[in-house]
């Protein structure tokens, strides 16, 4: 696992790894692997995937604020 991936494990934000779009596949695996392990797996990949949906270009596009959980 990547040093982006892990740092998203242990719940650290885009900007705090400098993550960028091509980045993208690592926190969405990191993500997957964490939440999943809380039970929460359809709820945060839903989320997640909306949270992605912004463009490219954003700095903000997988800010750990846009995953809410219930």
């Amino acid at each position: 696992m990547t040093q982006y991936a892990r740092g998203l494990v242990i719940g650290a934000t885009e900007q705090d790894l400098g993550l960028r779009h091509m980045d993208l596949a690592y926190a969405e695996i990191a993500l997957w692997i964490k939440y999943t392990r809380l039970g929460k797996r359809r709820s945060v990949m839903h989320q997640l995937h909306s949270a992605t949906r912004r463009q490219p270009s954003s700095d903000h596009y997988l800010c750990r604020d846009r995953v809410h959980l219930d």
